[in-house]
This record gives structure tokens, C-alpha cells and sequence, in this order.
């Protein structure tokens, strides 16, 4: 019996040993520098970067029943810690010039070793149909210009805030707070 009892504690002690390293590396996300690489694997209304024509006939005044809009926003992320930072998942939102643009979430595990650099990819999907019918139209289409390379009249101004998870056990744990990115993107800015 104390042989059973001695082997539970031991292993309740290396669950939460495991467990707190789960959360330290979570936690060493927010001391990370993240930093604007780029935007790829765009698609518009379904098509790939072909659909540059389709954007621009949007932006002069054709506004269809929905206009999906997906890609992929790449960060650079670079750990000044010793130790490694890592998260099972991040719930993130995107602002562009001061609009809510997309929200989302990915479950799928990042990680960037101490002392050097990873990329973080989060996909983006949103509806540009719903922000073009606001008052914020112009300012999305010059988002849509600097996105396929046509020169837009203004810098973007965009702010990414991002959320890490761990699961411990069956467990999800969210940090209690965003974690806020910002960057410029487009206009005359090289990026």
C-alpha cells in the first residue's frame, strides 16, 4: 500500500512539474519581440493571387453577396529568454486602422527556442464585404490595394493581439490577457 501510495504521489509531482513548464513557456510568449515578415497564400473569393482584376473591380464599385478573403499573416517572433516559449494554441484578433478585420484561432502547437527566432503563421479569413458596407470602406480598400501590391494612398496601420493556450491534462488554460502586436503595412512603406 505505501509503495502504491509513494508511486501516486511521484507521479502527481511530475504532473504538475510538467504542468508548470507547460505555463512558464506559455508565459515567456508575452517577453518575446514579434515583428511584421509578411503576407502570403492569398485568396480572394475563392482564387488565388490571380484574383488581383476581381479585387480591383471590388474596389471601383462591384460589391458581390459575399466577398471572402483569406491568407496568411507571418510574424517573426524572437525569444530574448534562455528558455523555450511555446502554446498549444493562440486566439488572435486583427485591427486595421482602427476596424476589427478578422478573429480567429488556430490549435495548432508553436514554439521558439531561447535566444533565437521562429515564424509564427496565423491564417486569416474574413468577410471584406462586411466591412466595405461601413463606414470604414475606404479605408479597407486601401488594405485590399497594399495587400496585392497596387500602391495604396496610405500606410496601414495594423494591430494584431494574440492570446496563448496550453493544455495541461484535459485542460485548457488561456492567458488571462492579449498579447498586443502592432506594424505598419502598404502604402509607400518598404516592407
Amino acid at each position: 500500500m505505501k509503495k502504491c501510495f509513494g508511486v501516486l504521489v511521484a507521479f502527481a509531482m511530475m504532473v504538475a512539474i510538467c504542468g508548470c513548464g507547460s505555463v512558464r513557456r506559455a508565459t515567456a510568449m508575452k517577453d518575446c519581440n514579434y515583428k511584421f515578415k509578411s503576407i502570403g497564400n492569398i485568396s480572394f473569393m475563392g482564387k488565388g493571387q490571380s484574383a488581383a482584376m476581381g479585387i480591383l473591380g471590388v474596389l471601383t464599385g462591384f460589391v458581390p453577396e459575399e466577398m471572402p478573403l483569406d491568407f496568411t499573416l507571418y510574424l517573426n517572433v524572437e525569444n530574448p529568454n534562455d528558455s523555450r516559449a511555446a502554446v498549444e494554441s493562440l486566439e488572435y484578433s486583427v485591427d486595421v486602422d482602427g476596424v476589427e478585420f478578422a478573429k480567429g484561432k488556430t490549435d495548432t502547437d508553436f514554439s521558439v527556442d531561447g535566444n533565437s527566432t521562429a515564424v509564427l503563421a496565423l491564417p486569416i479569413s474574413t468577410d471584406i464585404r462586411r466591412i466595405m458596407n461601413t463606414e470604414h470602406r475606404k479605408a479597407m480598400a486601401n488594405v485590399v490595394r497594399n495587400m496585392i501590391g497596387v500602391k495604396a494612398d496610405n500606410v496601414s496601420s495594423v494591430r494584431v493581439k494574440i492570446k496563448p493556450s496550453v493544455r495541461i491534462k484535459r485542460s485548457t488554460i488561456k492567458s488571462p490577457v492579449f498579447i498586443p502586436i502592432t506594424f505598419e503595412y502598404g502604402g509607400s512603406k518598404k516592407q
